[in-house]
C-alpha cells in the first residue's frame, strides 16, 4: 500500500497562506482592477482557505477512524493521533481568525486612508506558512504508516 504525501496534496494551501496577500497586491496593480475585483478576490480566497482546511480535517477523520483502535494497544500511535489533532485545532483556529480578518480588511485601491487601515489590519493577521502546516501533513502521514490505515487518501 502506497502512504500518501500530504504535503504535496496540501501544496497550494501552503501556497495560499504565504503569498495571498502578495497576490492580491499584484492584481491590484494591474490595469482595470476596481475593488470589487479585489473583493471577489479575497472571497474566493477565504472560501479556498476553508476548503482546504476542510479537506485536510476529513483526511485526518478518515486515519482517526481507520487507526483509532489500533492506537489502543500502540502508545506511538497514539501519541501522534493526539499530537495531530492537537496541532490541526490550533491550525484550524489561526485559519479561521485569517479569513475573519481578511473579510473585514478592505481590498487594495485608490486614496491614501484606505492604504492605511488596510496595512494596520493586515499586520493583524495571524502569520501562517509553510512552518505551521507541514508538521501536521507530517504527522498525518506517520499516523497513515504507523497505523496501517488500510484506504489510501490520494
Amino acid at each position: 500500500m502506497q502512504t500518501p504525501d500530504f504535503v504535496a496534496k496540501y501544496g497550494p494551501l501552503i501556497h495560499i497562506l504565504e503569498g495571498g496577500d502578495d497576490d492580491l497586491e499584484a492584481i491590484a496593480e494591474e490595469e482595470g482592477y476596481t475593488r470589487r475585483d479585489g473583493r471577489e478576490w479575497r472571497n474566493t480566497h477565504c472560501r479556498a482557505l476553508l476548503g482546504y482546511m476542510r479537506a485536510v480535517r476529513t483526511d485526518y477523520e478518515v486515519l482517526w477512524q481507520q487507526t483509532s483502535g489500533q492506537a489502543a494497544t500502540d502508545a506511538l500511535l497514539g501519541k501522534l493521533l493526539g499530537n495531530t489533532e492537537r496541532e490541526l485545532r490550533r491550525l484550524e483556529r489561526k485559519v479561521r481568525l485569517l479569513v475573519l480578518l481578511r473579510r473585514l480588511t478592505p481590498p487594495p485601491g485608490q486614496g491614501y486612508r484606505p492604504r492605511r487601515l488596510r496595512k494596520f489590519l493586515v499586520g493583524l493577521f495571524p502569520k501562517i506558512n509553510r512552518i505551521d502546516v507541514e508538521p501536521i501533513l507530517v504527522m498525518m502521514r506517520r499516523v497513515h504508516r504507523q497505523g496501517g490505515a488500510s484506504v489510501f487518501l490520494p
